[in-house]
């Protein structure tokens, strides 16, 4: 018999990513997470699915990544971390058995790519330029950028590139220097390798730029390919060796991400093609994928496409035209060959599964069922699309998860962070307390509102400056809608969201009487000391913020708080620091205004998706119960 979803089975929710085609083109590799409810962190193995369907677990884990089939189809070299060691890179049999390890670097591997013959693995490793220094070491800081969200600080360590001959053998390290590795990609020909790298200009962490690279597969001076300003994500070939595909943007601005072609012995990038959608390449948080360069000249890549992500085809010069573009699918993960594109897609079936579909175009056929299999008797309620009109005309898309009962229900409003992320069409496997409300009569409310990407660029720059002074009354005036058509009680109305969505909530409960109840995560609420203590904070302040920073501070509306608010929040928070949810909390107390803060130790600003299982349950938990008490 069919059952409710429970907060609880945010431990059963299989994961599927970074999905790899073998060079015939008959078996998918990926890799699947999972919770590890007992150790309270996660498993992760390779899997193994064939093109009809057959999938099984083709290593034990619990912390492999990065499958990565040799060219010659007879194993595949993955990630692996054994015991205490640092994450390393192993082969096993294209047909399983035992693996064995390849590296020993001393402080792990990252990702890794095959050169084309299959003799040698590109492997991205960090590497501690001042590795002699004791742990209890002053930290000197004479720039910004000293620490990242996740990582905490940086210190002296960096990732760089290593070749690494897969018989076995000393790594030989191709890149130096203070600036990490990003992206990498060998020449078709093997002899040479693009890579992303950031210049080592005294004002690097002012005017950041990202340029590409190429540098000899054997080692040698690098050569500079984009010109200065530039930043790049992503770096492919041409099948003949002579150009880059690159994606990125000409300068550090608020903006797409598009596909620009430039010749590999260096020169100005020209676009590639011409589309108003920002290129999603794939990152924590934000879905996509690299993009893929055929032999055919022929090019695939991502874009946000309002809520959803796409796959486009295009050739150079030409307009795209769309090869996966189902209206309830979200893109996480791409892979072609052979005419064939294997992808990962969340749904309204699945947060996420294993597909399959024809280049030309033709069914997107799915592969696996790990939702299904892991929580078969568990009824999901499935968004349903929606579209208001802002008080200046502007259309804005959005979704209602809907509850059971007659009359106005309570409503949750949950708003994206970003601001330039997006919610989509797919059952939610992160924000399970969307189910569990609904469950128990609720209606779910989350949109689109302008500064959100996947509706053109003039939308998604609508933000900029403005937090809070231009969305402000796209929410309310699509709440006040559902007031208007009996679907939502006034009485009953709460607002949550997280990183952004924590700043826009407790910007609404400050600059509105509208809601019952307030539950801002991640939050931010005073600009000014964000600008001081974030991650980005100097670069937020600049490209994002601007001088709006008092206007747009909801600590300077603090006193008009009333609703109850729950703040919740990860204490190694590097990009919305924690001292946000205590000025929040601490303004609110001082008042009287009923308030708590939860604060969950280790937690980075991606604990919502990462975070340690037991904290991620937890925060659903609250939420529910917050929401359902103070609305009563």
């Amino acid at each position: 018999m069919a059952r409710n979803l429970k907060v609880e089975d945010l431990y059963d929710i299989p994961s599927p990513s970074d999905p790899q085609l073998s060079p015939d083109g008959s078996r998918i590799a990926f890799v699947v997470s999972k919770p590890d409810k007992e150790g309270d962190t996660y498993h992760t193995a390779i899997w193994v699915v064939s093109t009809d369907g057959n999938a099984r677990q083709f290593t034990a884990g619990p912390a492999d990544s990065a499958p990565r089939w040799n060219p010659a189809g007879c194993e595949l070299a993955f990630i692996a971390k054994r015991g205490d060691d640092p994450p390393q890179v192993y082969l096993l049999p294209g047909d399983g058995g035992e693996a064995r390890r390849l590296t020993n670097l001393p402080l792990g591997s990252g990702d890794i790519r095959w050169s084309p013959r299959g003799d040698r693995l590109l492997v991205l490793a960090t590497v501690d330029l001042n590795k002699d220094a004791p742990d209890h070491a002053p930290r000197v800081i004479d720039r910004a950028g000293y620490k990242a969200d996740g990582a905490g600080w940086i210190g002296s360590k960096r990732r760089h590139l290593f070749v690494v001959p897969r018989d076995g053998g000393e790594p030989a390290q191709l890149t130096a220097g203070e600036m990490s590795v990003g992206a990498a990609s060998w020449s078709p020909d093997g002899k040479r390798i693009a890579y992303i790298q950031g210049t080592e200009r005294a004002d690097r962490d002012l005017e950041p730029e990202s340029a590409v690279w190429v540098v000899n597969a054997e080692g040698g001076k690098p050569k500079r390919v984009t010109p200065a300003g530039w930043l790049a994500s992503s770096v492919a070939w041409s099948d003949d060796g002579r150009t880059l595909l690159v994606t990125g943007s000409p300068e550090m601005r608020v903006g797409h991400s598009q596909l620009y072609t430039v010749p590999a012995g260096g020169g100005t990038p020209e676009p590639a093609t011409e589309i108003d959608r920002n290129v999603m390449v794939g990152a924590p948080a934000y879905p996509g994928a690299q993009p893929v360069w055929l032999p055919d000249g022929r090019i695939l890549f991502c874009v946000r496409e309002r809520g959803r992500v796409h796959i486009l085809r295009t050739e150079v010069g030409a307009t795209p035209v769309p090869v996966v573009n189902d209206e309830e699918m979200v893109v996480s993960g791409m892979d072609a060959r052979d005419g064939r594109i294997a992808f990962v897609a969340g749904s309204q079936e699945s947060p996420g599964e294993i597909y399959i579909t024809d280049l030309d175009g033709g069914e997107n056929r799915r592969l696996t069922s790990l939702f299904a299999d892991a929580l078969p008797n568990v009824r999901m309620r499935r968004p349903e699309n929606r579209t208001f009109t802002a008080p200046d005309g502007t259309s804005i898309e959005g979704w209602l998860v809907k509850g059971t009962g007659k009359g106005p229900r309570p409503l949750l409003l949950d708003i994206h962070g970003g601001p330039h992320n997006a919610w989509g069409p797919t059952i939610d496997g992160t924000h399970l307390y969307h189910q569990t409300l609904a469950a128990a009569g609720w209606t779910i409310l989350y949109i689109n509102p302008r500064g959100s990407d996947g509706y053109g660029e003039s939308f998604y720059r609508a933000v900029s400056g403005a937090w809070g002074l231009s969305d402000e009354a796209d929410f309310t005036s699509a709440v006040q809608t559902l007031i208007d058509e009996g679907i939502a009680d006034p009485a009953r109305l709460v607002v949550t969201g997280y990183s952004y969505g924590g700043f826009m909530s407790s910007w609404l409960s400050a600059r509105t009487d509208l809601f019952a109840a307030a539950i801002p995560g991640g939050l931010v609420c005073d600009l000014t000391s964000m600008g001081g203590t974030s991650d980005a904070g100097i670069l937020m302040g600049e490209l994002e913020i601007g001088d709006n920073v008092s206007n747009s501070s909801p600590l300077n509306y603090v006193e008009n708080v009333k609703a109850p608010t729950l703040v919740y929040h990860g204490e190694n928070d590097d990009r919305c620091d924690l001292g946000q949810a205590e000025e929040w909390f601490n303004a609110l107390r001082s008042r009287q205004v009923p308030v708590q803060m939860t604060v969950y130790p280790g937690g980075s600003h991606l604990l919502i998706l990462n975070g340690r299982p037991s904290h991620r349950v937890d925060f659903n938990r609250r939420i529910h119960e917050w929401a359902v008490k103070h609305t009563k």
